[in-house]
């Protein structure tokens, strides 16, 4: 927001000189870019995540109502390990996911702390 500010604050400065105008519509063309892409890269890993956290769901859900029979056969540990291995995939993309932010935001300071330095 406060790249947004400075720049439309600064708009009939930059629009008189040609080399200001030039770095600002980069400036502004980089963080158009960051708004589109971020939230589609970003929702991919969200989706992924949950996607595997309801299959987990789902294989708790068996467990539950067959635990008498998992009992009997010794089978809680291969189910467990069932349940472990979604709810690790989900641990994964929720990582990947918060890389992207934290990657974004930093990006979008740096637009921000560049588009003083040009000002």
């Amino acid at each position: 927001m406060a790249s947004c500010t400075c720049a439309i604050r600064d708009v009939p400065m930059y629009h008189r000189s040609g080399k200001r105008h030039d770095k600002i519509s980069v400036h502004l063309r980089a963080v158009r870019f960051l708004c589109i892409h971020l939230p589609l890269c970003a929702n991919k890993d969200t989706r992924l995540s949950l996607q595997q956290i309801a299959e987990g769901g789902t294989i708790a859900e068996e467990v539950i109502n067959t635990i008498r029979t998992a009992h009997a056969f010794g089978t809680q540990t291969i189910l467990a390990n069932l349940y472990k291995s979604k709810i690790n995939r989900s641990l994964d993309h929720d990582q990947k996911g918060t890389i992207v932010y934290a990657g974004g935001y930093a990006f979008f300071l740096f637009l921000v702390y560049a588009g003083y330095a040009l000002g």
